[in-house]
């Protein structure tokens, strides 16, 4: 079995980093070389992964963004085969296994399956964000594949978030986009259908996704994406002719604009959240999913 080398980008994770090299601890998959890329903390992450994991690699150096950071953790390491993975990520003991026994089959890169726990929190708003994006995560899942199988530019699934990439595909494509702040994953997995270098989406390799945060702090995350979307497509302007996926989003009916006109605004999510108890989850995910639809894609301005 060819030697893996996990890769973990973090700003500022010293409180996140710890459960995921827990995790990493409790792998089947041994002898599996672990590279800390610390993308110019300010918090003491490197101190804590010195504590917590001192067989690591611990990379130090300037904010270069999470592709930067993969990048740069790359170069370090000595794996022919490449794992990223976030810094709030909890993957299962079988995960890493489950992904190299693929690569060792079939030629291509391999994305795992991101799930949210359903786990209770402390704090109302960041639980009330969590109930929301597990229930959108299992509607999410219930449309993709239920097993291993390839994917195409239609459908594809490629997260970087828990990904396993063999060396000489990612050097072959460069590793990732440094000019994007997001979405550099999405990109990623076009380019490499592009080169004709199969993508791989494997269910059974399942890694927790621990990240907390406010309903608000989540449609301000979708806007990001929203961004670094429209940044991508500036640096590949052939995608929206070559794909569907892109620029149909913003296409609205008469309708449809104005419901989106009118329900999406940052005092109707308040409302929502603070008259919780009355709503019923399923009618509530559905307004929040409406409102965050409409105030990151179509009045992202209302959020300032």
């Amino acid at each position: 079995m060819k030697r893996v080398s996990v890769v973990i980008p973090t700003y500022n994770g010293k409180e996140k980093l710890p459960g995921a090299l827990a995790a990493l601890e409790k792998q089947t998959l041994r002898d599996v070389e672990i590279i800390v890329s610390d993308d110019g903390s300010t918090d003491g992450t490197s101190d804590r992964v010195r504590m917590h994991a001192p067989h690591a690699i611990c990379r130090t150096g300037p904010n270069l963004g999470r592709a930067g950071a993969r990048n740069a953790g790359a170069k370090l390491a000595s794996g022919e085969y490449l794992v990223f993975l976030d810094d709030d990520m909890r993957p299962e003991p079988d995960c890493l296994q489950t992904l190299v026994e693929r690569a060792e089959k079939h030629e291509g890169i391999f994305t795992g399956a991101q799930w949210i726990p359903n786990i209770s929190l402390d704090d109302p708003e960041r639980e009330e964000c969590r109930a929301y994006r597990y229930d959108l995560e299992r509607r999410w899942q219930s449309v993709m594949p239920r097993e291993f199988g390839a994917l195409n530019a239609e459908n594809l699934f490629f997260t970087a978030a828990i990904c396993l990439i063999p060396r000489n595909v990612f050097e072959k494509l460069g590793g990732f986009e440094e000019r994007l702040r997001d979405a550099e994953d999405l990109d990623f997995g076009l380019r490499a259908l592009e080169a004709g270098v199969n993508v791989f989406y494997e269910p059974k390799a399942v890694a927790w996704h621990h990240d907390f945060v406010s309903i608000r702090r989540y449609v301000l995350r979708q806007i990001e994406y929203r961004n670094a979307t429209a940044k991508l497509l500036e640096l590949r302007p052939h995608y929206v002719q070559n794909y569907t996926r892109f620029g149909t989003d913003v296409k609205l009916s008469p309708l449809k604009h104005a419901m989106y006109f009118f329900v999406a605004r940052p005092y109707i999510l308040d409302a929502i959240y603070r008259w919780r108890k009355g709503i019923p989850g399923a009618i509530r995910y559905r307004l929040y999913d409406r409102i965050i639809a409409g105030l990151s894609l179509y009045f992202p301005e209302r959020m300032n």
